[in-house]
């Protein structure tokens, strides 16, 4: 027995050594993904830098080629572009100042070149066919301008230029309509593919972060990798002391274990007696149980070891047969099929009982344990899903005690809240909150109904910053039923709210004139009113048309009106404080509520709103000058009105103005 205990011992420290080769291995391959995923996400990066240089590029020279270029003034950086040969290149502004046209390509090789000095993205404009020595393409370029001919959409590359690494990027860019103003003695023709833009991205930096990222992977793992080999060391002395300790005290229950019907009969257990001289068996009732016979078939007594079907039979045999040899007692779990088929579990103890040292009998105990085993593989396997569950979830994971002490999180809740292990051991949860009103609001609710489920709260990180959060708990509770604690998720919704504020803020707002549409003009202006009524406080209401608006539009185009609407709408901000409501009802039609104004004020602001305008209109060099027809309404907070009669009293006498002019 001493040479079986000390083989199970054995195989204990070959299944820790086992363990500790894999938990190495885990660690490893988990390294290897990380850096592999550092390593592929710094090549993202930068391919996501050179698209949107890409877009940026082609979205200024699209907005460029509209204007067709743009007049500049002469300087010693901004010469005439000698390879740009069309009409009124060089013209002279009334005062005598020179200027020349810049075309898109010129505009954006000026903005490569200053850009380019201060390190970051380059882009170039090449073709097979340049008009510029500079613009000549270099192999790469010539090679992905070879393909774009042939159909290709876009060529990228790693490159090291100059000892620098750079990820490349480049598509083609067609011949439109407004190109040929400066290219068409190329013989290029509208749709045609005259070049490409590329755009390169140092990658420097991004791979300066991405050795970051590794060196922070490679601690992160070796100090898990310690953890655990520290745990499982820990873990296999434990439990090889247990298993040493249960040895020893198997022995001592199989010294005073007897085959006694009271005890089987209150513990369940059935008993056997096999007489060595006679070779008789005798099973108890629970035996033929256990095996399902039908006890009215039982054999009360059997010749030989003859434990029916059992699975394991060899190891019952040769347990009983050293017990008669050397008077060994045993103690073992053994596999059963059943006379009707069925699998079970089966505990089996007994002892020898010497006369003179000869062994005369062999008894001891059969027990059913098929129930408990099944319910030990439930709780390995609910362990193992939860522990899993935990430890991989996404979610920030908690238990706390009912004072708010942490008793256990998982990796995301460290990683949301940025603190170690031991940092967040001695926080309490409170320490979490902005607002501690928030904290007491959640604990009266939990401990109220049990559980809350999308709290909304606002928290804080180990640097202080907030965080919107939303969280899912439920009480926990002791035996007593008193309450011991509480377990919940936290999901950060920051990201969330911003983009629903950004979303409030662009439903409230004229997208041309960037004031307040109609539904943020009448939103703010109720409140406002509120407001007025409570505190007493006089406001102006203002109604304003752009005249001869259809006209601009008719003569000059949409374009033309679009900018008289903005110019308008500068006026407006200029004119008016900044606390005051200002807002583009539609069309060429705007309103204005100035908060806080008595009726006195309406000629002074008026008259001011006059010169703003005759001094656009003499700065300004446009084919028209811009005029408004201009109602206003007084609000008197002794005799309110709503916000609708005074938009009507105003829009009357607007009317009445434009009538009159």
């Amino acid at each position: 027995m001493d040479s079986k205990r000390n083989k199970g011992v054995e195989r204990l420290k070959l299944y820790i050594l086992l363990g500790a080769i894999i938990w190495t291995c885990i660690i490893v391959a988990s390294l290897m993904w990380n850096i592999h995923q550092a390593k592929i996400q710094t090549i993202t990066k930068a391919d996501v830098m050179a698209r949107l240089s890409f877009d940026k590029d082609t979205s200024f020279r699209t907005w460029a080629n509209f204007h067709g270029g743009v007049y500049v003034p002469i300087t010693e950086e901004t010469k005439p572009n000698p390879y740009l040969n069309v009409p009124d290149r060089d013209i002279e502004t009334r005062s005598g100042k020179p200027l020349t046209l810049m075309n898109p390509a010129y505009m954006m090789r000026q903005y490569y070149e200053r850009f380019e000095k201060k390190g970051g993205v380059k882009g170039h404009i090449t073709s097979l066919k340049p008009l510029r020595p500079e613009n000549i393409p270099d192999p790469w370029e010539e090679k992905s301008l070879k393909t774009f001919e042939q159909g290709v959409k876009e060529a990228t590359t790693i490159q090291t230029i100059d000892n620098t690494e750079y990820v490349r990027l480049m598509k083609p860019f067609i011949v439109t309509k407004g190109c040929l103003k400066c290219h068409s003695g190329q013989g290029y023709r509208e749709g045609d593919i005259r070049g490409g833009i590329s755009a390169s991205v140092p990658m420097a930096s991004l791979r300066s972060l991405e050795r970051d990222r590794i060196v922070t992977f490679i601690g992160i793992h070796t100090f898990f990798w310690l953890i655990g080999m520290g745990g499982i060391a820990i873990f296999g002395k434990q439990i090889i002391k247990r298993e040493r300790k249960r040895n020893e005290a198997e022995e001592t229950i199989r010294r005073h274990k007897d085959l006694l019907d009271e005890t089987g009969e209150i513990a369940k257990v059935g008993g056997w007696e096999f007489d060595v001289e006679t070779q008789e068996q005798v099973w108890t009732e629970e035996v033929y149980r256990i095996h399902e016979v039908d006890m009215t078939y039982k054999p009360m007594v059997s010749k030989g070891i003859d434990f029916y079907a059992l699975a394991s039979r060899p190891i019952i045999e040769r347990s009983v047969q050293r017990a008669i040899e050397y008077g060994e007692p045993f103690d073992v779990e053994l596999g059963l099929i059943t006379a009707k088929g069925n699998h079970r579990w089966v505990h089996v103890v007994g002892k020898a009982h010497q006369e003179y040292g000869k062994t005369k009998k062999v008894s001891g105990v059969f027990q059913d344990i098929t129930e408990r085993k099944q319910i030990e593989a439930t709780l390995r396997e609910s362990e193992q899903k939860f522990r899993t569950l935990f430890e991989d979830s996404r979610d920030a994971i908690y238990i706390t005690t009912k004072e708010g002490r942490f008793i256990d999180f998982n990796q995301a809740y460290l990683e949301l809240f940025r603190y170690t292990k031991e940092e967040m051991i001695t926080l309490l949860a409170k320490d979490t909150y902005m607002n501690l009103s928030d904290r007491d609001m959640f604990k009266k609710t939990i401990e109220k109904k049990g559980s809350v489920r999308d709290y909304e709260a606002k928290l804080r990180r180990k640097d202080g910053q907030q965080m919107d959060c939303i969280i899912t708990a439920t009480t926990r509770y002791a035996d007593d039923g008193s309450i011991s604690g509480y377990q919940g998720i936290i999901k950060d919704i920051t990201e969330r709210k911003e983009l629903e504020e950004q979303l409030h803020v662009v439903s409230l707002t004229d997208e041309l004139t960037v004031l307040y549409n109609r539904r943020g003009f009448f939103t703010l202006a109720q409140q406002q009113m509120k407001v007025a009524e409570r505190t007493k406080k006089d406001m102006l209401l203002f109604f304003a048309d752009l005249d001869k608006m259809k006209q601009i539009n008719d003569t000059l185009g949409h374009q033309e009106g679009d900018k008289a609407l903005i110019e308008v709408a500068a006026i407006l901000k200029e004119v008016f404080r900044e606390s005051d409501i200002i807002g583009r009802m539609g069309g060429d039609e705007f309103a204005i509520l100035a908060i806080d104004t008595t009726d006195e004020s309406r000629e002074v602001l008026i008259n001011r709103l006059h010169n703003t305008l005759d001094n656009y209109n003499k700065h300004e060099g446009r084919n028209y000058q811009l005029s408004l027809s201009i109602g206003m309404a007084h609000y008197d907070p002794e005799t309110p009105s709503t916000l609708d009669e005074l938009m009507a009293q105003a829009d009357t006498l607007m009317y009445e103005e434009k009538r009159g002019k």
